[in-house]
């Protein structure tokens, strides 16, 4: 689930013991006592320099080891643990891939026990403090909310206790456990026209008591956790679609706010479900969009988030056991290939697309070179996110940049095909990179604690252009191909960009959710203008005569499909080109049109499913 996000509550204790006893042996005197001490003192210091005695050593730590939880087809996620850490409760869609329902499964057992059969969709379990009790959401109703249900863990009947959303743009709706086990802590909102906050639920009533006011310009808050102690909530508020950070929120005993909440990451993107460790010191989340990744931050705020690069790229929805030390998350596993479809003369019918570059796993983000003769593109093909490059009939595949546990991707040539500019969140945060054609060590080019993607370079090859959040909104902006200050380009918004031939406009996506319209600016600044009202992710390309590009789906039209279409600059008008026949929500990032014009490329989901992935002994 490209969207999933989760939450957990965390409780735990910890116990120090310690004895001291010392005794006067009788009959010694203190001088003789303190005299002894200091020969066997020397004694012994004498004995480790000859090597008699050694200094004790800690035992080496053992590796963190990723291992599967499931391996069902479809999709499961949002796991939860059991407080004794031997089961886990997760949501599945089932053999059939055709429902999500909520399963309950021992660690060490293949077999899991269903607990829900509606014909409603059943997400975001999370194990009451006792263990005895499930809660989840079903939904959505017609109006669009979710009910909030409890089932025994070892199913039988259910309740419902209240209704909550609809959410919108609002992460997945993991909800918390209150620590005495008597209500949860939902994220939910009085009318449409606020923001979503965090609500004491009851659940024997039903009531809700707020416990969040987030700034009416945001979405909202949600993800509540518990500190293992119960007297920190972290949760996730999201200022825009896709822009989010961690917030924590001192209570006390009877949960009153004890302060306003208090900023714990500056990451300005998407995060989803954080949970607690065990030690109560730090918070675990995932972190990203397309390859979401695991990311652990200190309470104390002292530092930058670090990657958990045991997790892997493509790893979302985290979970800590109370007891055992198990660490549960879901990993993304998708078939995304690059197909090629040979564009049709006036007077001939187009051809069927065909599978171009494909694995089993993910292809997307082709790119021609200047010259046509050579192809770049991003793949996990050997498990690592990497760019790779091949002929134009995808011969002489190799591969140009690969960075053990960093994801890179989006490559774009330069003009003139020496050099190619991706990005990397090799060092933590993504930033833009470029690289020979011929391989190479990158040259970092942007160092802004912001996340920067998706570059593309100006026609004289002098500049490249970025999308960033670094100003708070995603904008486009552009630094020298050498390195240097950034400058901003645009200031209402902007994405994907491309620099037309002529070098005298920057064509850019704005995302309006659901829809994505693109734009253009004068390269020297001026007032900017819609082009079309709509394009599917940044699936475009601007060529001399026009534009290239796929159109989002009719959301009133079930039926209706993709297609390729062109935007004459002289008539002014759109053309359909050929249809594209890839189901509905399934192409995926990369349009490429070939410098003859002859040859499209375009990428599109063959399939995708996630895993329950375990690591035990985590620390």
């Amino acid at each position: 689930d490209l969207r999933e996000l989760q939450k957990e509550r965390q409780s735990g204790e910890s116990r120090v013991r310690s004895s001291t006893a010392s005794e006067k042996p009788a009959g010694r005197t203190g001088w003789y006592v303190g005299a002894s001490a200091v020969v066997a003192a020397l004694l012994i210091a004498g004995a480790a320099w000859l090597g008699v005695f050694e200094p004790a050593s800690q035992p080496p730590q053992e590796p963190m080891q990723v291992v599967p939880l499931t391996t069902y087809p479809g999709h499961e996620g949002g796991p939860s643990f059991s407080p004794d850490g031997a089961q886990v409760a997760f949501s599945w869609n089932g053999e059939n891939q055709d429902n999500f329902d909520i399963y309950v499964k021992e660690i060490d057992s293949d077999t899991p026990l269903r607990l829900t059969s509606s014909p409603a969709p059943e997400r975001y379990p999370v194990w009451s403090p006792d263990g005895r009790q499930i809660a989840f959401l079903r939904g959505e109703s017609s109006s669009g909310k979710f009910a909030v249900v409890l089932i025994p863990a070892i199913g039988g009947p259910e309740r419902e206790v209240a209704e909550i959303g609809p959410f919108g743009h609002l992460p997945p709706h993991y909800h918390a456990w209150l620590p005495d086990g008597n209500g949860l802590v939902v994220a939910d909102r009085t009318s449409s026209e606020e923001p979503f906050a965090l609500f004491l639920l009851s659940t024997e009533t039903g009531e809700k008591r707020r416990l969040t006011s987030p700034p009416a310009e945001s979405v909202g808050d949600s993800g509540p956790a518990f500190s293992p102690d119960g007297r920190t909530l972290a949760f996730v508020r999201t200022a825009r679609y896709l822009v989010a950070d961690l917030y924590v929120l001192s209570l006390s005993g009877d949960l009153t706010p004890q302060e306003d909440p208090q900023r714990l990451t500056f990451e300005n993107g998407p995060i989803q479900r954080p949970v607690w460790t065990p030690d109560g010191r730090g918070v675990v989340f995932s972190r990203g969009f397309i390859a979401p990744e695991l990311w652990r931050v200190s309470l104390s705020g002292s530092g930058r988030p670090e990657r958990l690069a045991v997790a892997g790229p493509a790893s979302f929805a985290p979970a800590i056991s109370h007891q055992g030390n198990r660490l549960a998350f879901a990993r993304r596993v998708v078939d995304t290939n690059i197909r090629r479809m040979q564009v049709p003369d006036v007077e001939s019918s187009p051809n069927a697309p065909t599978r171009f570059l494909s694995s089993t796993r993910y292809e997307a983000q082709p790119q021609y070179s200047p010259d046509g003769n050579r192809i770049v593109f991003e793949s996990n093909r050997t498990g690592v996110f990497g760019i790779w490059v091949s002929d134009a009939d995808g011969s002489d595949l190799a591969p140009l940049y690969l960075q053990e546990g960093a994801h890179s991707g989006t490559p774009r040539w330069s003009p003139d095909g020496q050099r190619i500019a991706f990005d990397s969140n090799l060092e933590g945060h993504v930033d833009i990179y470029v690289i020979s054609a011929g391989g190479g060590k990158p040259l970092r080019l942007t160092t802004d604690a912001a996340d920067d993607t998706l570059p593309s370079w100006s026609r004289d090859g002098q500049w490249v252009y970025f999308a960033s959040r670094r100003g708070g909104r995603q904008e486009i902006w552009k630094i020298s191909a050498a390195g240097g200050e950034a400058a901003q380009v645009t200031r209402n918004g902007g994405a994907t960009a491309l620099e037309s031939p002529d070098g005298k406009f920057v064509y850019y996506t704005k995302q309006h959710r659901p829809t994505t319209s693109l734009w253009r600016v004068p390269v020297d600044g001026g007032e900017e203008s819609r082009v079309l009202e709509s394009v599917t992710w940044g699936n475009f390309a601007v060529a001399e005569q026009g534009i290239y590009f796929i159109p989002a789906l009719n959301a009133d039209d079930p039926d209706g499909g993709y297609s390729l279409q062109f935007l004459d600059f002289a008539r002014d008008k759109v053309k359909t080109i050929a249809p594209l026949p890839t189901p509905r929500d399934q192409i995926w990032f990369g349009l490429a049109v070939s410098p003859d014009e002859r040859t499209i490329l375009y990428a599109q989901i063959d399939d995708i499913s996630s895993d329950l992935m375990l690591i035990e002994g985590f620390r």
